[in-house]
């Protein structure tokens, strides 16, 4: 009698977890049912709980005063507008396709995961006017307030706080290879991107021009192991009674140069 109560307590529990499941999964298919999932996101912006009508009426807001931010290095920045390159966009299509696929596999189970989609909205845009905007900004070709400096490969060099020599670090500068600058900017344009950071080497790793020696090349730590040890020398000798020449290590690095 015992075990066949615990057996009934564990049917009921099991059913009640089972209607309890499903009520959910009802509720959030209604709920959803016309609605965004919950944790969509297109680019910046969150989509969670609108309906397609609220969320074409925001995006619409969004290219019709499109604008692409370009960050780069040493705080550079240049904003591409709608106007500059007449940039236009296809959004009601591709954002219906979007809408559809993702109501056409409801899973209750991936509702809470981070949704962020891709809208392929066959920009077009006058790809000369393009071209000037991005030769004429002031992150390529630079300007009093934003200087250009071109790569510096790490060396060896003297240094007056160690007083011997050390490996200095590569500079890698700021400047912009403009064919890959111009591929970065039409692929951010392609998906309707509004904010890049070319400071990121990640993701652009070669739009930047870069040195060809590296603080951790095997060359430069040769040549520190080589050179240190004839440089660390302190070396005195008495010319007359009140004269002393003197060398150090700084004197003997220019020497040997």
């Amino acid at each position: 009698k015992t075990m066949n109560k615990k057996v009934k307590i564990g049917i009921i529990i099991t059913a009640a977890m089972v209607v309890a499941v499903s009520a959910l999964v009802i509720a959030a298919h209604v709920y959803y049912g016309n609605r965004w999932y919950a944790n969509t996101w297109i680019g910046e912006h969150e989509l969670s709980g609108m309906s397609y009508d609220e969320s074409e009426q925001m995006l619409q807001k969004v290219y019709d005063n499109y604008k692409l931010e370009i960050k780069g290095r040493n705080d550079g920045n240049l904003v591409v507008t709608k106007a500059d390159i007449s940039y236009e966009v296809d959004l009601k299509a591709a954002l219906q396709k979007q809408y559809d696929a993702q109501h056409e596999s409801f899973s209750v189970f991936s509702i809470p995961k981070k949704k962020t989609l891709e809208l392929h909205m066959n920009p077009t845009y006058d790809a000369e006017k393009l071209n000037k905007c991005l030769k004429k900004s002031e992150m390529y070709k630079g300007s009093t307030k934003y200087a250009i400096n071109v790569p510096k490969d790490a060396k060896v060099a003297f240094s007056d706080e160690k007083k011997c020599l050390v490996v200095v670090p590569e500079d890698k500068g700021n400047v912009l290879q403009f064919q890959q600058l111009t591929e970065a900017v039409e692929e951010a344009l392609a998906e309707g991107k509004e904010t890049i950071d070319l400071a990121n080497e990640e993701e652009y790793p070669e739009v930047y021009e870069s040195p060809e020696i590296f603080s951790d090349d095997a060359v430069l730590k040769q040549k520190l192991d080589a050179c240190n040890p004839y440089v660390m020398r302190w070396v005195s000798w008495k010319i007359t009674d009140d004269r002393t020449e003197k060398i150090g290590p700084k004197l003997i690095y220019s020497w040997l140069r």
